[in-house]
């Protein structure tokens, strides 16, 4: 786990697996966002080449996506600790 506070897009991929409505109210500058199932299904497609940082309204989805990509994937995978909750920026 990585705290909400020491994200940014320019060290972390940043993926926001929370609902269309969540992500337009806001989110983290240089956030990329796949809604949980589609996160499930384009695992594939999540690069590599920085640590990526799963992030939802609490840690409870980011923690299935960043779980599912840890079985699939070698790499620094990371569920935001208090997901968008702790992030105050």
């Amino acid at each position: 786990m990585i705290e909400a506070s020491t994200l940014n897009a320019d060290e972390y991929y940043i993926l926001d697996v929370r609902t269309q409505h969540e992500w337009d109210t806001r989110h983290i500058p240089g956030a990329h966002h796949l809604e949980l199932n589609q996160a499930l299904k384009n695992l594939d497609t999540i690069p590599l080449d920085k640590p990526v940082a799963v992030i939802c309204h609490s840690g409870n989805r980011a923690s299935i996506v960043a779980s599912s990509l840890m079985n699939k994937k070698v790499g620094d995978i990371f569920n935001v600790r208090g997901g968008m909750q702790a992030w105050k920026q």
